[in-house]
C-alpha cells in the first residue's frame, strides 16, 4: 500500500484497492504517504551525519524510491542497513530488489511483536555490530501494534541497543482527524488484516521514555526539521531520540 501511494511499481492489486478506498474518503492520504517518506529521509540523513553507520529498518515493506540504505549512504558512504518485515513475500521480493547491495544490506523476516528475534537473528548480527551505535527505524509501523505490545517492543529495543544509538519512529494519530475519516481508515486496514491503533501526542511520546529527544522533539512528520512549509494538520507524529 505504501509503495503504491508513493507512486512505486512494486505493489499488488489488493494494495491499490485499499489505498483507493482510503483516498475516496480522505483525499489527503496520498500526500500523507509522501510526507511520511520525507520524514524518513530527513531523520535517517540526520542520524547518518551524526556518525551512525548502522541501521535496522523494522516494518520496511517493499523497498521503494529512495530506500533507507540509499539515504544513509548519502550521509555516510559506509552505512549498512538491515531490513526486516513480517510478510514473507515482501521479504523475498526485497531480497531480490536489494541483491545489488548485498554487501551493505540484508533483508529478513521479522515481526516487531518479537523484537528479540530480529535483533538476535544471524542475518542482523552478521551485518550489525552491537558494540557500536545503531539507529533503529520504525516509520509508520508501531500503529499496527496494540497496547501494551507496541510499548514493550520499543522498550526491548531501547534496552538492547548500545549507548549513542537512535530510535526513529513515526505513528499515525487521530488528534486532528474527523470521525468519518478515522472510521474509513480503520475499516480499510481491518479488511487488509492490519488493524490500526491511533495514538495521541502524549501516548506517542511514551515511546521515547528514557531517551534524549532530538530537537524539535515530537512533532508532525511534515514539520520535523523541515524548513519548507507547515502542515495544514497533523496526521502522524514523528520523533528521533538518542540513547544516553
Amino acid at each position: 500500500m505504501y509503495d503504491y501511494a508513493l507512486g512505486g511499481k512494486d505493489n499488488f492489486s489488493v494494495d491499490r484497492e485499499a489505498v483507493d478506498a482510503i483516498m475516496r474518503q480522505a483525499p489527503g492520504a496520498m500526500q500523507h504517504a509522501i510526507e511520511n517518506r520525507e520524514f524518513l529521509r530527513r531523520a535517517v540523513l540526520y542520524v547518518a551525519t551524526e556518525g551512525v553507520t548502522q541501521f535496522i529498518d523494522i516494518g520496511c515493506g517493499l523497498p521503494t524510491a529512495e530506500n533507507t540504505h540509499q539515504i544513509a549512504q548519502r550521509g555516510n558512504p559506509h552505512a549498512r542497513v538491515a531490513y526486516a518485515d513480517s510478510d514473507r513475500l515482501t521479504v523475498a521480493h526485497a531480497r531480490a530488489l536489494l541483491a545489488t547491495d548485498a554487501e551493505t544490506t540484508v533483508a529478513l523476516e521479522g515481526d516487531l511483536r518479537e523484537p528479540d528475534n530480529i535483533l538476535g537473528s544471524p542475518e542482523v548480527r552478521s551485518l550489525i555490530d552491537f558494540s557500536e551505535p545503531i539507529a533503529v527505524v520504525m516509520v509508520a509501523v508501531v500503529h499496527f501494534l496494540a497496547d501494551p505490545v507496541a510499548y514493550d517492543a520499543v522498550r526491548y529495543i531501547r534496552d538492547t541497543i548500545p549507548r549513542g544509538s537512535f530510535l526513529v519512529i513515526s505513528q499515525g494519530t487521530a488528534d486532528e482527524s474527523s470521525e468519518d475519516e478515522l472510521e474509513t481508515i480503520r475499516r480499510t486496514y481491518r479488511a487488509a488484516q492490519s488493524p490500526l491503533t491511533m495514538r495521541s501526542r502524549g501516548e506517542f511520546e511514551q515511546f521515547f521514555d528514557g531517551l534524549d529527544l532530538v530537537s524539535p522533539g515530537v512533532a508532525s512528520i511534515t514539520s520535523w526539521r523541515n524548513t519548507v512549509g507547515t502542515p495544514d494538520r497533523t496526521l502522524s507524529y514523528g520523533g528521533v531520540a538518542r540513547k544516553p
